[in-house]
């Protein structure tokens, strides 16, 4: 995902904003799964 910001920064090889998006939602959405699972280890530890 940290070679995603290079490609829509300066533009390499152009690229499809509807491409782009879709990839954001899925990450997104993996990462505040993610976060969720921790916040729930933690609560689980007090």
């Amino acid at each position: 995902m940290s070679g995603l910001r290079d490609i829509s920064v300066h533009r390499y090889f152009g690229f499809d904003e509807e491409v782009l998006w879709d990839i954001l939602q899925k990450e997104v959405r993996h990462l505040l799964s993610q976060i969720d699972l921790i916040i729930a280890e933690q609560e689980d530890d007090r």
